[in-house]
């Protein structure tokens, strides 16, 4: 895990502060970078040189990084997280969290945890006392944990660069560092020798906020921080190397050598033969492409092969594979899944831990405003995978449990019914609109009698 510690005695500030900036730059920052640029398809066959330059040096690009964060971010987050905290304050929890776009909000956090290993939400109040919630990128954030206690976070740092035109009207990098603990946040700033000092272009320096917590949520992709895609970067690389090669060898294939044998032939008769693709041959002449011979077979059966590790070393299948037919049951869905559902089971623990620590630095302002609190021991968090359903399947399941199992329940496994309760509700009052008209006969009120 990327994690720092200190004494809690101490402060994180002058040299302490450079230093551990420093470290997050030479230890993680790189690494970012370098994953992000794989997701987007920046592999490293696009650097691949050769010596001939007259040979062909086509760089393909097979992007499964980009693939398997997609599908596995799309099955685990795909469908909206249901966040309940308790009638006393859900109005006020729905309000800050949809002011916030929390479900585009949790994608892009989980997307870039996937890529990343972890990604980090900042909580502040802006001008106007709204509470909002922003994505901070893996490379600003630093963690900062008491190295006495087992994992209290005491500081959370968040450093970032900006261009800033110098005196000479050249543009600088700049550092600023922003360090959070319970209580406040102080801004620093990175002089020409490379320390950091307090921002005295900040009116208020240190600044309070009200959350009583650090205010900046770690969101972890599993308890290493590995990205989804690190185990199979490898043989990413040599798939796109093999792939490459084969299609610099159809190119070859076409530009291939052409052997007369017992046969002279001037650039007049060269230039016939373009021109007609007609020509003599003699006796004992003889003319061919010279072809190096390709073993497809064997070249199929490599890509094959580091196609199928691609995808059970990641733990992601391949949902264009002919084994995932329209019309697979829910149960055989499920067991062609069961890798990826182990790999969001991680996924969902480590976002729900988040996710309550999130619930806790918003109920202060809540709080404030309202005098009532969210109980995190009341607060229940339910993820529901973005799976292809088998409707006729599901149906015949609550047609044969009706009358075994509570309506709730069964309407909650159709995938077309978002809120049961509701369902219930809407049901009830047709019942009753419908007993309402009928009259003590059993005939509908205003028909006629012939």
């Amino acid at each position: 895990m990327n994690e720092y510690f200190i004494r809690h005695e101490q402060e994180l500030r002058g040299e302490i502060l450079r230093d551990l900036i420093g470290r997050h730059y030479k230890e993680n920052v790189g690494r970012y970078k370098k994953l992000y640029d794989l997701y987007k398809g920046e592999h490293d066959i696009l650097d691949r040189k050769v010596s001939d330059v007259n040979k062909p040096n086509n760089k393909l690009v097979n992007n499964y990084f980009g693939k398997i964060v997609d599908d596995a971010v799309g099955y685990f987050l795909g469908k909206e997280i249901i966040i309940s905290t308790g009638d006393e304050v859900q109005d006020e929890v729905n309000e800050i969290f949809n002011e916030n776009d929390k479900d585009d909000l949790f994608m892009e956090v989980g997307k870039e945890s996937a890529i990343k290993g972890k990604s980090a939400i900042l909580v502040y109040q802006n001008e106007y006392s709204e509470t909002k919630l922003t994505k901070l990128p893996a490379e600003e954030v630093i963690f900062v944990y008491d190295s006495s206690k087992t994992n209290e976070m005491i500081f959370a740092v968040r450093v970032y660069e900006l261009d800033v035109v110098g005196s000479d009207g050249n543009i600088d990098k700049i550092k600023y560092a922003e360090v959070y603990d319970r209580d406040q946040i102080t801004y620093y700033i990175e002089d020409d020798e490379g320390d950091f000092r307090l921002d005295v272009n900040r009116s208020v320096n240190p600044a309070s906020h009200i959350f009583e917590e650090i205010p900046i949520v770690p969101f972890p992709n599993n308890e290493e921080e590995q990205g989804d895609f690190e185990k199979i970067i490898s043989l990413v690389n040599d798939y796109d190397k093999v792939f490459s090669d084969a299609s610099n060898e159809h190119e070859a294939f076409r530009n291939a050598y052409l052997m007369l044998k017992n046969l002279m032939m001037d650039d007049g008769d060269i230039a016939k033969l373009k021109q007609t693709g007609v020509f003599e041959v003699g006796e004992d002449g003889d003319i061919k492409f010279v072809t190096k011979d390709m073993q497809t077979d064997a070249l199929e059966n490599h890509l094959n092969r580091l196609e199928d590790n691609i995808h059970q070393l990641s733990q992601v299948p391949n949902l264009s594979d002919e084994n995932f037919a329209s019309n697979l049951s829910g149960v055989a869905i499920k067991f062609k899944l069961f890798g990826l559902e182990n790999k969001c089971i991680t996924k969902e623990r480590k976002m729900t831990k988040a996710i309550k620590r999130l619930l806790k630095l918003i109920s202060k302002p809540i709080e404030v405003k309202t005098g009532n609190k969210i109980n995190i021991n009341d607060v229940e968090i339910n993820f529901t995978r973005n799976l292809p359903n088998n409707v006729k399947e599901l149906s015949e399941v609550v047609k044969n449990l009706n009358g075994t199992v509570d309506k709730e329940t069964l309407l909650a496994i159709l995938p077309f019914v978002d809120d049961p309760k509701e369902v219930i509700k809407r049901l009830k009052k047709e019942a009753d609109v419908y007993a309402s008209d009928l009259d003590s006969t059993g005939n509908f009120i205003g028909d006629e009698e012939e």
